[in-house]
């Protein structure tokens, strides 16, 4: 009987990542590009932000990370941090200073080099509110990326100017089977490599 439960457990979690994944192309969330610059001809592999999960069944969180690198400045990537929120919330027109990473216990810390890029939809009139986004960028060694993805243990904290947001980037997916920026860095990488080593982009 358990294994039957199991079974059924896993056939279940497996159509809910097939069905998260088909929504997140759907919307770009995650979704990787690579082209060749039409003014250095360097090429430039990006990643749309998608989310990194607190821990709870639908991995409930306020904050995406996506990426962005260039062949012209190989040892570096743009860690692109995102914030969703409304006009309810005190991450409304949120200011993101910052990014802290706690890899496998170590801290590393880095400041937005400008200023925060924000946006906002039309009033909402059924909700009766407003919803922000905020976007910023911090410049981070490419190794260290390599070793988010592939470590065991990995958090982040956008720091804002409400405050923190805290989130698990080493949740590969959440529980409900939404993938997370983790699942989609390892293609970015993968993507990275193909470049770099010459293969089709």
């Amino acid at each position: 009987m358990n294994r039957i439960a199991a079974l059924a457990a896993t056939v279940f979690l497996g159509g809910c990542a097939g069905l998260a994944d088909g929504t997140d192309a759907l919307v770009g969330i995650g979704s990787i590009s690579a082209e060749k610059s039409t003014f250095s001809g360097a090429y430039e592999v990006r990643m749309q932000p998608a989310w990194v999960y607190g821990g709870d069944f639908f991995g409930v969180s306020m904050v995406k990370l996506g990426a962005s690198w260039t062949a012209e400045n190989a040892e570096t990537v743009y860690l692109v941090m995102m914030v969703n929120s409304s006009t309810q919330s005190s991450l409304v027109y949120a200011g993101l200073e910052g990014l802290q990473i706690n890899l496998n216990g170590q801290i590393h810390s880095f400041k937005a080099g400008a200023g925060t890029s924000m946006s906002s939809s039309p009033y909402n009139t059924v909700t009766r509110q407003i919803y922000t986004q905020s976007k910023n960028a911090v410049a981070v060694p490419l190794s260290l990326v390599r070793e988010m993805v592939s470590s065991e243990h990995c958090k982040i904290r956008f720091i804002t100017s409400a405050g923190y947001q805290e989130a698990d980037f080493s949740i590969e997916r959440s529980e409900a089977g939404g993938a997370g920026a983790r699942h989609y860095m390892r293609e970015f990488l993968q993507k990275i490599d193909a470049v770099s080593s010459g293969a089709q982009a």
